[in-house]
């Protein structure tokens, strides 16, 4: 059985989301491009900083035992 049309679009989000992130695009995403995000993230919404602490709690909720993003463990955590 596949997937109902909302969990494709669901997935199709995930996985664009994880390229976004992916900011030197070698098929990961790290500490280093979560804690570049998070600040321009901050930045642009004018919210204080974002420091490695905040990278690292992020990380530990939706890393693989390789300490990269993984998209499953990321795709079950994000609500798009």
């Amino acid at each position: 059985m596949g997937l109902s049309p909302e969990q494709e679009r669901r997935e199709a989000a995930i996985r664009q989301v994880y390229r976004d992130f992916d900011i030197d695009e070698d098929g990961a995403v790290g500490a280093e491009e979560m804690l570049a995000l998070g600040k321009a993230k901050a930045k642009l919404e004018g919210q204080g900083s974002w420091t490695e602490n905040d990278s690292a709690l992020m990380m530990r909720d939706i890393q693989d035992e390789k300490g990269y993003v993984n998209k499953v463990i990321c795709s079950n955590t994000i609500n798009l």
